[in-house]
């Protein structure tokens, strides 16, 4: 790769870095917003549990019975999250290696 071309490497992969930081701090309020509204996911969606046995009856647990139990779909909103999020966390460490291959100095956000 002659100069030219590893300069405008460089300026891609910073250019992507600082793309992929933005959408990560954004991803991560969202995240945070979603574990704080997770009451309300939860009444829209259903549990991901129930109670049964002697916890069953109380009254605390009434909104937690078998006939709200819903699998796991309250948790897809938020595995999708996570999982973007993993996403662009692997991105992230490939484009600073690249960079770091580069002699490039790459800092974290």
């Amino acid at each position: 790769m002659d100069h030219e071309e590893r300069v405008q490497e460089i300026g891609r992969l910073q250019r992507r870095l600082a793309d992929l930081q933005g959408r990560q701090t954004e991803l991560e309020s969202t995240l945070v917003g979603h574990a704080k509204s997770i009451r309300e996911v939860r009444a829209r969606l259903g549990n991901p549990f129930f109670y049964s046995g002697g916890k069953h009856g109380r009254p605390e647990n009434a909104t937690q019975t078998v006939a709200k139990y819903t699998a796991y779909k309250s948790h897809e909103p938020g595995l999708a999250l996570v999982l973007e999020w993993m996403a662009i966390h692997k991105e992230l460490k490939t484009i600073r290696d690249r960079l770091l291959a580069l002699h490039t100095n790459v800092t974290d956000r």
